[in-house]
């Protein structure tokens, strides 16, 4: 028998074996009497599984299943999408990308251009030494570039720079996907051809709408043609860089495309830090062993459990688990079903958006996390506008996580009001959506909730909130920031005055007196940090000159003119305080 009649039994058949092998893992042996031997039902459950679970191959999945795979492009973008997808991207911009500039790009007098189009242009041609922060120019190595072009498309199209198919696919391959296959913008790369980006290009529309991007400018290059990265080792593929080589241009196309799927899961995994998590490596009983060989420490892998990988590659080491395991779940998903179902859930809610790949249905974007999180983000933004409770909430969420930028904008004048927070309103505004999506919405039932911080749903986490609701949120956090810092004085001032001998000040000025008022009194905010911004101490102990600035101001202001220094209640240290959040 063969064909899908005969896969679809031999799934069905390995499904049932994998259950039958975790009844039994779960339920305890049964007693024929208080004194017999425990009844086993392990030899004819191994028995079985033993003939049904076939060899694992070196890679995850055959080029066919590839292929058959549900929700993928059947063929390549042709000219006239790419060029729609491009302008698609401009719309997308929005109004400041949309700005018309004028700029020479490396010797290229681009006119009247939107200035998204030429900030991806500058990418594409901009030299970037290995590990060099994104936009920063090696003056060195930049190239400079000659042609007749005062647009962007032009540009690219130019037969001097990458030519009138090759250069709209580049440039769409980084506004949409963040990759940037440029053989200008990196070392020892090679020129793509045209039917290999478009295998590139297939292959990442193989990920979930809106997992990629991750980043705006990450590399993906072909590396030099004729070269290995390793001198002794000329049958890599690719790597986690992500460059390829040659021995990726001789691949099926099929195989090429899930190259891409393969090295994108190393990628994610690396920004998330999900194959080296703890629940990761427990999944297949992953052990790191450190020694020393030759005066280096080397790091070894142990795998306990051979049978929940998905390939002969995946038993490499945890991160080729974890690569093999995304191409498992793309285009062989009951073969990693079977294999190890906790892994499925585990990518199908990081890497995937919720997506699944065993049916046109079940891989529907309109079933992905991050639209349902959008759609119940919206509902749930909307329930926060005048409820008090949910926008304390919200701000709470602001102060944790913006606190340290929130302290910069106070220090500038001991003063602090909503219209403070303008210059931070990106972070406020992340932090705002995060408190609204995930305390109101589906996210807060995923399984591995601790690591869904992945591309999609972080990106509907930068969705922009009401106006009103931005408004109500920023005031309320200075309502917090006052009453945190009326806190503070209120112990300093308590502290003072119990501790010191104040009779000892009266014939020194309220300047002397303020000054040793002052010292240290960063110390009396460690318990207001915990409560009112949940950082650690080491957050007073760097912010301690701003603090102690701030108690010295205060005191001048509650004891200067008097005539004697005495104690002031709480409700003078908050209207002084309070002058300072106006």
């Amino acid at each position: 028998m063969s064909g899908p009649v005969a896969r679809t039994l031999s799934a069905m058949l390995m499904v049932l074996v994998s259950q039958l092998v975790r009844a039994q893992n779960e339920v305890p042996p049964c007693y024929d009497g208080e004194l017999s031997a425990p009844i086993q039902a392990a030899p004819l459950a191994s028995a079985i599984a033993a003939a049904a679970v076939p060899e694992l191959e070196w890679w995850s999945a055959s080029p066919q299943q590839i292929r058959d795979s549900p929700c993928r492009l059947k063929r390549p973008l042709n000219d006239i999408e790419i060029q729609k997808g491009i302008q698609d991207l401009l719309v997308q911009s929005g109004p400041e990308g949309a700005q018309k500039v004028s700029k020479n790009v490396f010797g290229i007098q681009i006119q009247n251009e939107n200035a998204y189009s030429v900030a991806l242009l500058e990418k594409l041609l901009r030299y970037r030494a290995p590990f060099a922060a994104d936009g920063e120019i090696d003056s060195k190595n930049q190239k400079a570039f000659r042609s007749a072009c005062t647009t962007v498309l032009c540009a690219v199209q130019d037969p001097k720079i990458f030519g009138p198919k090759l250069g709209p696919r580049l440039l769409y391959m980084l506004g949409r996907y963040g990759f940037n296959g440029s053989p200008y913008s990196t070392f020892n790369s090679d020129q793509f051809k045209v039917s290999e980006i478009d295998d590139v290009l297939v292959g990442l529309n193989d990920f979930p709408p809106a997992v990629l991007p991750v980043e705006s400018n990450k590399q993906l290059t072909h590396f030099k043609r004729g070269y290995s990265m390793a001198d002794d080792d000329s049958s890599v593929i690719a790597n986690a860089f992500i460059f390829v080589f040659d021995k990726w241009d001789h691949l099926d196309s099929s195989q090429r495309q899930s190259t891409l799927v393969h090295e994108g899961g190393h990628y994610i995994a690396s920004r998330y830090g999900l194959d080296n998590s703890e629940t990761w490596l427990k999944f297949s009983g992953w052990t790191k062993r450190t020694s020393i060989q030759q005066g280096s420490e080397v790091v070894e892998f142990k795998l306990g459990s051979p049978n929940s990988t998905v390939s002969k590659y995946g038993q490499t080491n945890p991160a080729e688990d974890f690569a093999e395991s995304v191409a498992a779940y793309r285009y062989h998903p009951t073969l990693l079903q079977m294999r190890n179902p906790e892994k499925y859930q585990f990518l199908k809610e990081t890497v995937f958006d919720g997506l699944e790949y065993t049916s046109k249905d079940a891989c529907n974007p309109s079933h992905a996390l991050s639209k349902k999180l959008s759609v119940g983000g919206k509902a749930a933004g909307d329930r926060t506008e005048n409820n008090p409770v949910a926008i304390a909430a919200a701000a709470r969420t602001v102060t944790q996580h913006c606190g340290t930028d929130i302290f910069r904008q106070f220090t500038a004048g001991f003063s602090f009001s909503p219209g403070s927070l303008t210059s931070i309103h990106s972070c406020v505004e992340k932090s705002v959506v995060s408190s609204v999506l995930e305390k109101s919405t589906d996210l807060v039932g995923l399984k591995y909730e601790a690591l869904a911080r992945n591309p999609a749903l972080d990106r509907v986490r930068e969705v922009t909130i009401g106006a009103s609701v931005m408004a109500q949120v920023q005031s309320q956090v200075v309502v917090q920031m006052k009453s945190a810092f009326v806190q503070y004085m209120i112990k300093v001032e308590i502290d003072r005055h119990i501790n010191y001998n104040i009779q000892a000040y009266q014939s020194k000025s309220i300047d002397e007196f303020c000054v040793d008022y002052s010292k240290n009194s960063y110390q009396r905010f460690e318990s207001v940090i915990g409560d009112s911004f949940g950082t650690d101490l080491y957050f007073a102990f760097s912010n301690r000159a701003t603090l102690d600035g701030f108690a010295y101001q205060v005191c001048l202001d509650i004891h200067r003119g008097a005539s004697k220094i005495t104690p002031k209640n709480s409700e003078q240290i908050a209207a002084i305080v309070n002058k300072r959040f106006e």
